[in-house]
């Protein structure tokens, strides 16, 4: 299998996981499984066994966190939010991979117009019942949703899946409005944990998780799909600025934030440095 980045056909042996060898190009960098499911055992891997934490991937209950409204993923949605408005405050958005949809919820509750595409039926008729025919069961390119239509498109925890996340990339594209964003959240192959734990790293899901991207290869990826990149963000950064915003503004201590801001610096990177696994990524059409 050629290289989705640069198509190149030379790659290296990381190592093997579950009988999956995990390779890397030796011209882009790009990681990947290599060779792979085919499309439609790709596909069935996404049943209800999946949304329920019976699947590949039994670190996540889709139903259950669904079902319980967790503050902690309301929180995390949020986030996502708060990224997004620094460039776009309201308007069309799409969420490709939406599951049940508890994103759509939190972000419509915040004023957007709110769409899904989501590859499985199970999860998918459960969040077509709330928004009806925004939600489109089956893939990007076979859905009947127009181009340059929206003005804010997700890839949350998604494009790690895709066989084809180039091809995915150009079509979110022409989904997008001129100046439209597109934002993705996705491991960290780069990361101090990924490089710590090798093959034993918690976000190496297999078979599912096909692709692993580094800061550098998402961008280059993003910009061969016709993307400007404007800010690859560590998942801790928003509480970090959270922080910051809180010290700046409290009257005991905006005197004195000056003084200490460099050492607390350090202190907030560190714990990025140790900690942090993934990384989220704002890019413009």
């Amino acid at each position: 299998m050629n290289c989705n980045l640069c198509d190149n056909k030379k790659t290296k042996l990381l190592f093997v996981k579950d009988s999956h060898r995990i390779n890397e190009c030796k011209i882009c960098g790009l990681i990947y499984v290599n060779p792979r499911l085919n499309n439609d055992d790709i596909a069935s891997l996404y049943d209800k066994d999946y949304f329920h934490g019976a699947g590949f991937d039994k670190s996540v209950n889709y139903y259950r966190d669904y079902e319980a409204k967790n503050p902690l993923d309301e929180k995390e949605c949020l986030r996502r939010l708060d990224d997004i408005n620094q460039h776009i405050k309201t308007g069309k958005l799409l969420d490709i991979g939406c599951a049940f949809g508890y994103f759509l919820d939190v972000a419509y509750q915040k004023g957007w117009d709110v769409y899904g595409a989501e590859i499985s039926s199970y999860p998918g008729n459960a969040a077509k019942k709330r928004y009806g025919e925004k939600i489109f069961i089956g893939t990007l390119e076979k859905s009947l949703f127009s181009d340059n239509y929206f003005d804010v498109i997700t890839m949350i925890e998604v494009i790690e899946h895709f066989t084809d996340p180039l091809h995915i990339l150009k079509e979110a594209r022409k989904k997008l409005k001129q100046g439209g964003l597109l934002y993705i959240q996705t491991g960290n192959i780069q990361s101090l944990p990924a490089r710590l734990q090798g093959k034993k790293w918690n976000y190496l899901i297999l078979p599912g998780h096909i692709y692993y991207f580094s800061p550098r290869t998402i961008k280059m990826m993003l910009e061969s799909a016709g993307f400007k990149v404007l800010r690859i963000i560590p998942p801790g950064d928003h509480e970090n600025s959270r922080l910051f915003s809180f010290l700046r503004n409290n009257r005991l201590t905006k005197a004195f934030l000056p003084f200490f801001s460099p050492f607390l610096i350090k202190i907030l990177n560190l714990k990025e440095l140790l900690f942090s696994q993934g990384m989220r990524i704002i890019a413009q059409k």
